[in-house]
């Protein structure tokens, strides 16, 4: 059974989007869906809680990176990654999340009354390559490093989407 979760809550104007278990592309529909919905409602400040997410794959990073670029542009927010496992810093700091939000592993006290359990959205293969390619595409603007890294597997893609 697999235990992965995307929770969110707001506490007075801070928004905070909680990552359970091991975050892939299943889930990207999902999660797609939080980023709209969080950026339509407005927040003066925006938590992406990684300590309870044991992995989260390269298309969930883009989609982070996507919500961060887009609290910046629509509440002029910087966001915080909060992630307090080794592990994910390191996965943080290897794809250049640092460039749209601040990274923290500080101990910090995220207590909110009641977290809203999103329910995983199937998402088809069609939808899941759309948004696996702008994911991706969104994670090869953040560095060069990760532009070498992906950009043979976004042309792979998008051959596959062509066909």
């Amino acid at each position: 059974m697999s235990n992965e979760q995307i929770l969110s809550a707001r506490i007075d104007n801070s928004f905070i989007l909680k990552l359970v278990g091991d975050v892939r592309v299943p889930l990207c529909k999902t999660l797609d869906e939080c980023v709209q919905e969080i950026c339509a409602i407005g927040f003066n400040r925006l938590i992406i809680d990684f300590s309870e997410a044991t992995n989260a794959d390269s298309t969930t990073l883009g989609l982070i990176a996507k919500l961060c670029i887009r609290s910046k542009e629509c509440c002029q927010v910087d966001p915080v990654l909060y992630a307090p496992n080794e592990n994910m810093q390191r996965l943080l700091q290897t794809m250049c999340m640092d460039q749209v939000a601040t990274l923290w592993s500080e101990p910090v006290s995220l207590q909110a009354d009641h977290y809203q359990s999103h329910a995983i959205e199937p998402c088809d293969n069609e939808s899941a390559l759309d948004h696996v390619i702008e994911a991706h595409r969104i994670l090869m603007s953040l560095s060069d490093d990760n532009n070498e890294r992906f950009s043979d597997l976004v042309a792979q893609l998008e051959s596959c989407e062509a066909h």
